[in-house]
């Protein structure tokens, strides 16, 4: 979340985010604000440890009637029983809808689903304040609001580690770095909270109160780990519950600060005394009496309770769904995301009721028909979705942090995917439905079904009218004027829902190989129609973004259940520009193309993005580079589920997907120097004399190697077109090969599956690609290379770059294998996942080298001593910052 976070007047804050109601003005009674924690600076004299300001705190908002109707929990000590992340913030507030409940908040435990509000407290008010306040003319360094990096002067006993109390427990701060391997890989807009510096929010300078701005991060190690520790209770709170936005209060010592946290960023207040002020009172009390839809929560999911007739109906779905209701994946899903029906679902998750607000349509003039804040006359139209625990979720605070259901369409009777996204809002990108519609009306093939789609809609009948405004982020409004002319790093996102007909199985659950390749290939065709077809292109292809479809076809009079790929998630894709309109641009890091970036971030998936669009985010995507996106997803899937000679998977993925190198200016996160490598060389290497080598059955060359082999040679050959500097090898470990059981039939592995309706849906599935790659007018012209280089290698080589300037070779060389060369492709050679389901990329990094022991030595040698200290090294864990 660098570059995500702003300052605002304590005042300011008071009457933007919590303004005192109408309602609230008419109450008979109202606390003393400013005596309400005149107790704690009894509590606070000498030295106090962190504990030992909870009951006290808590006692003062209970004697002065602060949050009348709710109650306020210490919940420091248990985590909630089913949350694998652990995590406890010190007091959260609650409103219980029954004494029954109000019994259950007893257990300590943070209930992060039913939290109104958490409060989070610290023993420092330097030390450990995440944040720093604007300075402004003629202010005394020793001014509360600005207290200096080292803080005050304090006894030795009140400065602890940052092992010390639960700023130590970070395990869990920074979420995004624990992310194992999975189908739902987030977008780069997916997640926000990466560690990238923005440039543009160190431009730091004087202020005057009256205005905003971003604030400045301190970096030391233990300010920045509760900065990391608030985020990740923000984000686990938004997980579990459906928010608009939410407030945290920080304690440090003896002031505090009120954080508005939303999905484009932070807005803080300056650091104020909460003992002799009214603010801290005063907020407690107003957030006390605001509305559902005021304390930050989205009104349009509305809970379903257990017993309820919605809860029945779902409960029913799960276990005996209506003719046509959908596919048995759909049906099994939907009753995984039920409570009390699965195992895998943690009890407090609920079942919700989303309703969206579909759109018919753009205005003549290319608009949007339904502008924000507008009055109308009567309510826009609705629909109804049942839905459990999400599918899939993206992690992150800010950005579009996606959300997936498997949902019961209440109005046709059917089960749909519906997707909840807070979307990027700028006047160049377009809705995702419309881009679906279009591509729907063109008959573009593999790609997903439009049932309906809108922003979501706060509707309040307001007189004789119907009030209507878009659920929208407001952190972003409050960007400093001193960046007016520049792109505002904090983006506006708005929330929206698309439901689609398709319910797809993610691209893990394929088959074999040889299936994998038809999928991929499937999606080739789908990005080739759309660009030829509607004349965009997607722009964000990745592992979560190729699904495959389950659905039936009549072969011979049979109806045959067959699977094929879907290419889905299109919010990121682009006009493509006619190529009369292009101009050329003369700086070299446009990458030789002028068009403006929409956004001030990369688009993509870092791991699947091509090595020039990582080294370039200023480039225009090209065909190829979406061809090299098809190819990583092709890589990724090879090295997980089949047999190869390389030793650690896990590891060789992290130096390929993952890692990324830093350019010269230091401004910029690039490409891994393994995946440029690759690129650069055409070769794929386990270590410097050794390329990989995929296998099958007794350490069988896999068929794979050869298209593999082929496709780096096309990418090698566009890269040597490129005049970049040269790029050091990034070697990976090497090993035996890890010789897995593989399900085995009685027939040679090669032998086509002698089951009768297999048979038939795969020469059914070869005839149809066949028949489209006629029918579509594809080249089938592919330019070939020698082994051996010779005096005409460079013109050889253009040749090769050519099959990556559109989509014909690619595809050809896919539906090849497939229709023409599937006897040679085993039908059994899936494995089990060979990266763990518990790796991830930061325990990777921190984890380092694992050396023998060392030799032992007399007491006192320096070999001894050294010995020691290569071991505390070793021992020792990164601090999170």
């Amino acid at each position: 979340m660098r570059g995500k976070f702003i300052v605002m007047p304590v005042n300011k804050f008071m009457d933007t985010f919590a303004p005192e109601s109408e309602v609230m003005a008419k109450k008979p009674f109202k606390p003393n604000f400013k005596k309400a924690f005149k107790e704690m600076e009894n509590v606070l004299e000498g030295t106090v440890r962190e504990e030992q300001m909870y009951k006290p705190l808590v006692k003062c908002v209970q004697n002065y009637k602060l949050c009348k109707g709710y109650v306020l929990k210490l919940v420091q000590n248990k985590p909630d029983k089913a949350d694998p992340s652990r995590q406890k913030v010190d007091a959260a507030l609650f409103l219980p809808e029954n004494a029954k409940q109000r019994k259950t908040f007893d257990d300590s435990r943070p209930h992060w689903a039913l939290q109104r509000l958490s409060i989070e407290f610290k023993k420092h008010r330097t030390e450990d304040d995440p944040f720093e306040d604007p300075k402004t003319k003629g202010e005394d360094e020793d001014n509360l609001h600005h207290d200096s990096e080292q803080g005050d002067e304090v006894q030795v006993d009140d400065v602890h580690d940052a092992n010390d109390d639960d700023v130590g427990d970070m395990d869990n701060v920074f979420l995004d770095e624990d992310e194992t391997y999975g189908d739902g890989d987030p977008t780069m807009e997916d997640d926000e909270d990466g560690d990238e510096e923005n440039p543009l929010q160190m431009a730091y300078g004087n202020s005057s109160r009256e205005t905003f701005e971003t604030a400045y991060e301190p970096p030391a190690d233990r300010r920045a780990a509760v900065r990391g520790q608030i985020i990740s209770y923000a984000k686990i709170l938004f997980s579990r519950q459906h928010r608009c936005f939410a407030f945290t209060i920080l304690i440090l010592r003896d002031v505090a600060r009120i954080i508005r946290w939303d999905r484009a960023g932070t807005v803080v207040t300056n650091k104020f005394k909460y003992t002799n002020t009214e603010y801290l009172g005063k907020f407690l009390w107003r957030f006390c009496n605001m509305t559902d839809k005021q304390q930050g929560y989205d009104t349009t999911a509305v809970a379903v309770k257990c017993g309820s007739a919605d809860y029945k109906l779902m409960e029913q779905l799960a276990r005996n769904p209506p003719e046509g209701a959908g596919s048995e994946y759909a049906r099994e899903s939907f009753a995984k995301s039920m409570p009390n029906l699965s195992k895998e679902n943690p009890n407090d998750w609920s079942c919700w009721k989303l309703t969206v607000h579909p759109e018919n349509g753009k205005a003549t003039d290319g608009s949007d028909p339904r502008p924000a804040g507008r009055n109308a006359r009567k309510k826009p139209r609705l629909q109804h979705f049942l839905v459990g625990k999400p599918h899939f979720q993206a992690s992150g605070m800010t950005g579009r942090v996606t959300r997936g259901y498997i949902a019961y369409d209440c109005q046709d009777n059917k089960f749909v995917f519906l997707k909840d996204v807070w979307r990027v809002d700028l006047p160049d990108i377009e809705k995702e439905g419309y881009i679906l519609q279009s591509l729907n009306d063109a008959e573009v093939a593999n790609v997903p079904t439009l049932v309906c789609h809108g922003d979501v809609l706060d509707v309040e009948d307001v007189g004789n009218v119907v009030h209507v405004e878009r659920q929208r982020t407001k952190t972003d409004t409050y960007w400093h004027e001193f960046y007016s002319g520049q792109m505002n790093p904090i983006k506006t996102h708005t929330h929206y829902r698309l439901v689609v007909e398709e319910v797809c199985r993610p691209l893990s659950d394929f088959r074999n190989s040889l299936e994998l390749v038809m999928i991929i290939a499937h999606c080739i065709k789908a990005h080739r129609q759309a660009m030829k077809k509607v004349r965009i292109t997607h722009r964000d292809i990745s592992a979560g973004n190729i699904l495959m479809n389950e659905k039936t076809a009549t072969i011979n009079g049979r109806q045959v259940p067959i699977r094929v790929g879907i290419l889905s998630d299109w919010e990121l894709s682009k006009q493509v520009e006619d190529e009369d309109d292009e101009t050329e641009a003369t700086d070299k890091e446009t990458g030789g193309n002028s068009q403006k970036a929409r956004q001030p971030d990369r688009t993509g998936t870092w791991q699947f993005m091509s090595a020039i669009l990582l080294d370039r985010p200023t480039r225009a995507v090209e065909v190829a580079d979406e061809l090299e996106a098809f190819f990583n997803v092709l890589l990724y899937y090879l090295i997980r589920y089949t047999n190869s000679n390389i030793d650690d998977p896990a590891t060789f993925m992290s130096q390929y997907f993952d890692e990324c190198t830093i350019n010269a200016a230091r401004t910029l996160y690039t490409c891994s120097m393994a995946k440029r490598l690759v690129m650069k060389s055409g070769e794929l290497m386990v270590d410097v004399n050794t390329s990989v080598e995929f296998q099958y059955r007794n350490g069988k060359k896999h068929p794979s190697n050869e298209l593999i082999r082929k496709l780096l040679g096309w990418f090698k050959a566009r890269y040597a077109e490129f005049s970049l500097e040269d790029w050091p090898q990034q070697a990976a470990r090497r090993g035996p090969p890890v010789d897995h059981t593989q399900r085995m039939d009685e027939e040679s592995e090669n032998d086509v599956s002698a089951d009768d309706q297999d048979m038939l849906v795969e020469e059914y599935l070869r005839h149809q690609m066949k028949a489209q790659s006629v029918a579509e007018g594809m080249s089938e012209e592919v330019y070939e290379m020698e082994p051996y280089f010779d005096e005409k290698a460079r013109e050889m080589q253009k040749g090769l770059a050519n099959n990556l300037k559109t989509h014909d070779q690619m595809y050809n060389l896919f539906q090849k294998i497939f229709c023409e060369e599937q006897r040679e492709w085993p039908k059994h050679d899936k494995i089990p996942d060979r990266v763990s389901s518990n790796y991830n990329y930061a325990r990777y990094k921190e984890k380092g080298l694992e050396l023998p022991a060392a030799p032992i030595a007399p007491s006192g040698s320096k070999r001894r001593l050294e010995a020691d200290l290569q071991c505390s090294r070793q021992s020792k864990r990164s601090r999170v910052g």
